[in-house]
């Protein structure tokens, strides 16, 4: 795949473009192209089955004057039908974050305004259910796909973390990172890594352990400069699926709109009824 945004184009053409080439045949020419309307920005994010990609499209400008932050759009394309592709639908033209599940079975997309509405997607990009409305603008979803976190940072700074069961669509925790500048899962699917690296931010450097269940177990003191934090790599498929039934159900706070399922729907991409 390759794209050309739109902000190197002549003001006679207005669309970035997402051209997609089909390795086995002819490199000469793409397969097809998506038209991105007036972006300026890209983002390509295959599915990791490589089935779908989702083309999440910015202009620094909003046309309707309503928002600071621009203008977003976010399509949704199977690879193997070119022409199939639906522009899903995001609640006031902002897009947080997008994440697809390891296995691209689902995928999650926060949008909107803040407090903004996490949502998730079927591999066919129907919406089956809604996480409810916060100040979240990340996400962040464990190896075995068990668990996700979604959480608010950068510019909302507070650093609220809400911990889902994922099979289960269920709420299991809830935890606090303040200026995190770097999350990360384990490998082992039982922890998330977060730190404030100096590269981003020059005080209160330092990392936390959180379980799944976003309760607390190691945070260090804090570092003059800290300028890297990992886990240790571990290749695919080397450490087992965790059993993460023992966890307990760490406190919940409830800040807004309560989750919700949607009815279910028929064949077809980015059917906007879920949102009425």
């Amino acid at each position: 795949m390759a794209w050309q945004n739109g902000e190197v184009l002549s003001e006679e053409q207005d669309n970035g473009l997402v051209f997609v080439y089909d390795l086995h045949s002819q490199l000469q020419r793409p397969k097809f192209n998506i038209p991105c309307p007036k972006a300026q920005h890209i983002q390509v994010l295959p599915s990791p089955s490589g089935h779908a990609i989702l083309v999440w499209s910015q202009n620094l400008n909003d046309s309707s004057g309503k928002s600071y932050y621009g203008e977003h759009s976010l399509q949704y394309i199977k690879i193997h039908k070119g022409k199939n592709r639906s522009f899903l639908p995001v609640f006031d033209n902002q897009v947080q974050d997008v994440a697809w599940l390891s296995d691209g079975s689902e995928f999650i997309v926060v949008s909107g305004q803040q407090p903004a509405t996490a949502t998730m997607y079927n591999s066919d990009g129907n919406p089956h259910f809604e996480f409810g409305k916060r100040f979240r603008n990340t996400i962040r979803i464990c190896p075995f796909n068990q668990c996700l976190m979604l959480g608010g940072f950068g510019n909302i700074n507070k650093g609220e973390m809400d911990f889902w069961n994922v099979q289960k669509q269920a709420e299991i925790g809830h935890g606090k990172a303040p200026c995190a500048t770097k999350l990360e899962w384990s490998a082992c699917g039982r922890y998330l890594l977060t730190s404030v690296l100096y590269a981003r931010l020059k005080v209160d450097n330092g990392f936390k352990i959180t379980r799944a269940n976003g309760t607390q177990i190691e945070t260090t003191q804090a570092f003059d400069e800290l300028h890297q934090v990992q886990w240790q790599p571990h290749e695919a498929g080397e450490l087992p699926r965790p059993n993460l039934n023992h966890l307990s159900k760490s406190v919940v706070k409830a800040e807004s709109a309560k989750p919700k399922k949607f009815f279910k729907f028929g064949k077809g991409a980015g059917n906007s009824g879920a949102f009425q």
